[in-house]
């Protein structure tokens, strides 16, 4: 059987292609995805510097937030969702939905420093407190 330029000319074209397939599906380069945001106290709008960003699914912290509050992330594989954490505030697992808009968290205070008054601006001793679904007295 002799084969013709054409019909080598398809083989060579037909290789090609299957090989071509096999780089791009196997060999596609992972996109770095950067996420930004800023931390900022829940009450205050005051920014929480030294806040520490995690992923979810582990406990090493990636990065930590800047004097402003303010962090950036890059990471390889775009995760579901990464977790904030400052001392005296409560957690808050940040879901990431649109990673080219900036993320405001605010985390809310684990206490609450304050005084419970009557009109007249004097204090109620033993008045009770509902705070993060706990009831607290106060003294």
């Amino acid at each position: 059987m002799v084969k013709t330029g054409a019909t080598i000319f398809k083989v060579v074209l037909i290789f090609i292609g299957v090989f071509l397939l096999g780089i791009t599906n196997e060999g596609s380069t992972p996109q770095i995805v950067v996420i930004s945001g800023s931390v900022a106290d829940e009450f205050t709008d005051a920014p929480i510097a030294g806040a520490e960003i995690s992923l979810s699914n582990t406990d090493a912290v990636i990065n930590i937030t800047n004097t402003e509050g303010k962090f950036n992330l890059q990471v390889i594989n775009l995760p579901d969702s990464f977790l904030v954490r400052a001392e005296g505030y409560n957690a808050q697992e940040v879901p990431i939905n649109d990673p080219g808009i900036p993320i405001a968290i605010n985390l809310r205070p684990k206490i609450l420093i304050g005084q419970v008054s009557d009109p007249k601006g004097q204090p109620i001793k033993d008045a009770t407190i509902l705070w993060n679904g706990e009831s607290i007295s106060t003294d």
